[in-house]
């Protein structure tokens, strides 16, 4: 029985030829880096991962206008650093455009007008909740990671993956038996840890709650800790300025954390206490989990 997959949109960067879909590889784990003073020593991958159907417009946006402005505030703290971005946006099983992806590049400007031209879009028919997640992780995971680079993964979605252990929302769900593909998300989130991929989801509602459980409960069985950056209450209650605003802070101090950033007293960021889902819980010393 042949097996249809759907077209995907791939930007070529410079001197970056059009991928094609094959098999995830298990990378060998990356090299830890030694960290200068100055930072020169640096380079910090960053993937976004971002579900790009319909009700994601704003959140498109978001990326789009508040990118360069994380980025430079965690140059500041970097002399020198070295940054790649790359962008995944994934869709449904069925959509005609069912990923759109910028493999890494150095030029924000690129990135930026990569995802100015996404669209938040829904085409499959009969059209259900979840989304293909698990299909964009499959797509992260294939990008050209440095083998030296410190990595960095921002999910941002708001419903869950296919199948009934990540989708406890009620909605219906057209593969209750998870990723048509095959993929299985648990054994994904392990794979980012091997490959010492930090990660962190942007939370912006609470549908994805069991999913979210589940990436955690894999990720973190390797001794690494999914971060969860709490936007929930915020885009219920503030304004969109300041969603975008505790956004900024949020993933500005996610990156500076897994550049081994420092709060006043000079010492590295730790995890104390109780996981913090809430963003005006964050302060120095701290993680976001």
């Amino acid at each position: 029985m042949t097996k249809t997959i759907a077209t995907k949109k791939v930007a070529k960067t410079p001197k970056q030829a059009t991928k094609t879909i094959k098999k995830t590889e298990k990378a060998p784990e990356a090299p830890v880096l030694t960290r200068t003073k100055s930072g020169s020593n640096l380079i910090l991958d960053l993937c976004l991962l971002m579900d790009c159907t319909s009700s994601m417009g704003s959140w498109i946006e978001r990326s789009k206008v508040t990118l360069k402005e994380i980025i430079d505030a965690v140059k500041i703290q970097n002399t020198g650093l070295k940054v790649r971005v790359s962008f995944v946006g994934y869709r449904d099983i069925k959509d005609k455009e069912r990923f759109t992806i910028l493999e890494f590049t150095e030029d924000i400007d690129l990135v930026k007008n990569f995802i100015s031209k996404t669209r938040a879009l829904t085409q499959e028919s009969p059209a259900d909740y979840p989304e293909d997640v698990q299909g964009g992780l499959n797509e992260a995971l294939k990008l050209n990671w440095l083998n030296n680079s410190i990595k960095q993964a921002f999910l941002i979605c708001d419903a869950p993956g296919h199948g009934k252990e990540l989708n406890t929302s009620g909605w219906g769900d057209n593969y209750p038996n998870g990723s048509p593909d095959g993929f299985k998300i648990q054994e994904q989130m392990k794979t980012f840890a091997v490959k010492n991929i930090n990660f962190t989801i942007v939370k912006v509602n609470n549908d994805c709650d069991s999913m979210i459980k589940v990436m955690q409960e894999n990720y973190d069985s390797l001794n690494l800790k999914m971060n969860v950056t709490d936007l929930a209450e915020a885009v219920k209650n503030k304004s969109s300025a300041e969603v975008t605003k505790a956004f900024v802070n949020a993933a500005s101090f996610m990156l500076s954390v897994a550049l081994g950033g420092a709060g006043k007293s000079g010492e590295k960021f730790v995890r104390k206490g109780t996981p913090l889902w809430d963003t005006k819980q964050l302060a120095p010393q701290q993680w976001l989990s």
